[in-house]
């Protein structure tokens, strides 16, 4: 029978297995770069397809949920690791697509682009629900699969790659919408998290003093 309770117990082991995934390693950054080579070149080719799949190779979903775990849980500690593990991926995945643009320029008014950028607003509650959507998948047991759909939704790696494009282009107004996009959506993802683990968390709380009666 299923169960629509969650132990404490169980959201500190997600929150352990959280921080794992979100280290800063060299399995990290090669993934954090190819989801970037990718995206730029799926915006060459014009192919949403393609910029899909940049956005399953990113890990970039998993550090931003757990800075969300980490700050909910105060664990500065957690907090400075995920904040150097974002940032370090967000420096690889600008810097790769810069490269991969200086080689193969790409024409930054796809339609793929613009979309993006005229779409700002839609995404930030893309990102809040992706973020809050995001936490539950990882910390409720058996829903993990979830999480490589989740990771198509929210644009993460797209904006950074057109950062990267603006940048070989030297458009300085396009990499900075570009960057705003990039902030807004961790931003609204941190957010959501933060609001998933909340409610986990009364969850949590009620399933223990059911449990103590």
């Amino acid at each position: 029978m299923k169960t629509f309770a969650i132990s404490k117990a169980q959201l500190y082991a997600s929150s352990a297995e959280l921080a794992d995934k979100a280290n800063l390693d060299l399995g990290f950054m090669l993934l954090v770069g190819c989801a970037a080579a990718i995206a730029t070149l799926g915006f060459g080719m014009n192919s949403p397809a393609v910029i899909i799949g940049s956005m399953i190779v990113s890990p970039l979903l998993y550090v931003v949920i757990g800075i969300a775990a980490a700050a909910f849980r105060r664990n500065w500690a957690s907090i400075r690791s995920g904040v150097y593990s974002l940032i370090a991926g967000i420096l690889v995945a600008v810097a790769v697509a810069s490269v991969v643009a200086a080689i193969s320029p790409v024409n930054e008014q796809s339609e793929i682009a613009q979309r993006l950028h005229t779409g700002a607003v839609y995404y930030f509650f893309v990102a809040l629900f992706s973020g809050f959507a995001g936490v539950v998948a990882f910390y409720w047991p058996g829903t993990q699969e979830a999480l490589s759909g989740l990771a198509i939704a929210v644009a993460l790696v797209p904006p950074l790659a057109m950062t990267g494009l603006g940048i070989a282009s030297l458009n300085a107004d396009f990499a900075l919408k570009s960057a705003a996009i990039v902030t807004v959506n961790t931003a609204a993802i941190l957010l959501g998290g933060l609001l998933a683990l909340a409610l986990l968390h009364t969850i949590a709380e009620g399933s223990s003093k059911q449990e103590a009666v």
